[in-house]
């Protein structure tokens, strides 16, 4: 204990000398009730060995973010934050792996990951990052139909790549306009093999870039976004254009929208030759009860798969309310009702719904 209490002294004393250190965090618990119900095509349950039509569940999901900020001047600056392994960061509570094979359920432990690493500059005019980069897809949809063109909806990309890629992001600020762009690596390869015989295979990894702009246009603003994939032909190389706009209404609420057209053209490529569209309206704003803030969201999503033929339709609505219960310079308490509804359907069959009531308690600190 001794040793540990001189090396955590040691360190916090190099950070004083080295850089200005800031570590600041949050932790969330939340209760869900999670409904599904398999319409006129029901599933095969093989732990039950029957077909279930419909299903309803109560769990515990917990979830804690440790962000740590070197800034050593000059706008160069090192992020990195800890979390847990899951959807979103999520562990269901019983779930995880077992310290001892003695261990009941309530003993379970998740695995630790990094969710951001990367350092880079931070100016007004610009700044350029690269590593496990963040990329946030909550307010731009174009990320989920672009990367999940078989999920599209309830936010797949926050879900699944954890609001972050490995690769290089930047902006630029162009007076009229902030642009923003990534650049992604999304899988590695090797990439040259020569053999006796004397053939030479070449493949290259598969990447994405993403540009996108937001223009102010009177009250109004507007975002075009562009994503793009490059791959060799078997794997994957989609295009997807979109556009984000919104605008105030009566100062204190907001108005906004968006619509992202994908496509790809390989017929031997991941999910073969598709394309689909995703409109997104929401609305945000303060309660009228003065307790919180709302908002609400609804997407209409349609995929054709030709390779496959088949056409997939969806629809996504998500409403929540934010209350603050406590509020310091130390940072926060928020209970955050939410209700997420999904539909998902295939012409003669799939026609699946999903209901989520939920209750996010959230503590920030800093």
């Amino acid at each position: 204990m001794r040793k540990l209490v001189i090396i955590s002294l040691a360190l916090l004393m190099i950070s004083g000398l080295w850089a200005e250190i800031t570590w600041s965090g949050s932790a969330r618990l939340r209760p869900r009730i999670d409904m599904k119900d398999y319409g006129d095509f029901p599933v095969y349950d093989s732990a039950l060995d029957d077909y279930k039509e419909s299903q309803t569940d109560i769990y515990w999901w917990y979830r804690a973010y440790l962000d740590m900020l070197a800034d050593i001047g000059g706008g160069w600056m090192f992020k990195a934050q800890l979390s847990a392994f899951g959807p979103a960061n999520f562990t269901k509570f019983g779930a995880g792996s077992l310290p001892h094979s003695a261990a009941y359920g309530s003993a379970s432990r998740p695995a630790m990951l990094f969710n951001q690493l990367y350092y880079g500059y931070k100016g007004e005019q610009f700044g350029f990052f690269g590593g496990l980069v963040p990329i946030s897809g909550i307010n731009n949809p174009g990320m989920d139909i672009h990367f999940y063109p078989d999920m599209v909806v309830d936010i797949p990309w926050v879900l699944f790549n954890i609001s972050a890629a490995t690769g290089f992001t930047g902006y630029y600020d162009l007076g009229f306009a902030k642009l923003n762009g990534f650049f992604t690596f999304d899988n590695e390869v090797l990439n040259t093999v020569e053999y006796e015989v004397g053939e030479k295979a070449e493949l290259s990894e598969t990447k994405s870039i993403g540009l996108d702009a937001t223009l102010m246009v009177g009250p109004a603003w507007v975002q075009p976004v562009l994503i793009k994939t490059m791959g060799e032909d078997v794997m994957w190389s989609p295009m997807t254009v979109g556009v984000n706009a919104g605008m105030k209404v009566m100062e204190n609420y907001g108005l906004s929208g968006g619509f992202f057209s994908t496509t790809q053209d390989e017929e031997d490529g991941l999910f073969g030759k598709y394309s689909g569209t995703l409109f997104r309206i929401k609305a945000t704003g303060p309660d009228p009860l003065g307790m919180g803030s709302f908002a609400i969201w609804y997407d209409m999503a349609t995929m054709d798969f030709d390779t496959m033929d088949y056409e997939n339709d969806l629809t996504y609505l998500w409403a929540h309310w934010n209350i603050v219960v406590y509020k310091s310079e130390q940072g926060s308490v928020a209970i955050k009702p939410t209700f997420r509804f999904l539909t998902d359907e295939i012409a003669d069959n799939y026609d699946f719904t999903r209901t989520r009531f939920e209750i996010n308690t959230e503590i920030k600190f800093k």
